[in-house]
Order: structure tokens, then C-alpha cells, then sequence
């Protein structure tokens, strides 16, 4: 899907069935909603959610670094696994998860 590690302010990934796949890591600035019937595959490239995550979908993160970060109002982050680190780095107020979410660290 994208080609370098790029700020994405807003990235949906329509319910059209399939599996869409990062090309590079990526940073999103606003909410990142992966719809019904899709997958949003990373490739093992780090993920960083500056805003919401909503995953309706399916998001395998693999050996992925996930960051959750930015200084948004209030995001909430949807239920993940990764066998890479979890990272915090949120600037301002609290995110909520409203799912499970493992890591390795």
C-alpha cells in the first residue's frame, strides 16, 4: 500500500473484501478503521496510531513494532496481537484499548 514510511492523516480500508498489505512502516495521524471482510496485512513493518484504531476487519501484526502515540483527544484502539514490542509514546491524554491486545514487550 505505501511504498515509504508515510504520515497518513486518515486511512480506511474499505470492506471490499481481500487482503491489503503495507509496503513500508507506517505512521497514522488520525483514525486507521480496517472495514468488515478485509484484511490489513503489515508485512512486519512497524505501525504507529497517532488517533483511533478500528478493526472490524482483520489485522494480523506479525512481528510488528506497534506504537501508540500522537496527542489526539481520547483515541480508543481496538484488540491486537504482535510478537514485536508495544510502545507508548502518547504526548497527551489517555488512550483506551477496547480489545485485547498482546505484545512480546
Amino acid at each position: 500500500m505505501r511504498s515509504s514510511s508515510e504520515l497518513a492523516v486518515r486511512l480506511y480500508i474499505p470492506g471490499t473484501g481481500g487482503t491489503k498489505t503495507l509496503a513500508a512502516a507506517t505512521v497514522v495521524g488520525g483514525t486507521l478503521t480496517v472495514d468488515v471482510g478485509t484484511t490489513l496485512n503489515t508485512a512486519n513493518f512497524a505501525v504507529t496510531f497517532n488517533g483511533s484504531f478500528v478493526n472490524n476487519g482483520t489485522f494480523p501484526a506479525g512481528s510488528s513494532t506497534i506504537t501508540i502515540g500522537g496527542n489526539s483527544a481520547n483515541p480508543t484502539i481496538a484488540g491486537f496481537s504482535t510478537t514485536g514490542p508495544l510502545n507508548f509514546t502518547r504526548t497527551a491524554s489517555t488512550a483506551t484499548f477496547t480489545g485485547n491486545v498482546s505484545a512480546a514487550s
